[in-house]
């Protein structure tokens, strides 16, 4: 039996905001994903 697949995703499970950190002293860069563009909710 033939197994039938798709090229890609037909709904979105999530939208995901990325908010990210550069530390300058050390050029350490930190980047986190969430699901809200609220600052106080990410």
């Amino acid at each position: 039996m033939a197994r039938v697949t798709e090229d890609y995703d037909n709904e979105w499970l999530a939208v995901l905001i990325p908010f990210g950190i550069l530390n300058t002293q050390s050029d350490q860069l930190s980047i986190y994903l969430g699901q809200s563009a609220e600052t106080s909710n990410f």
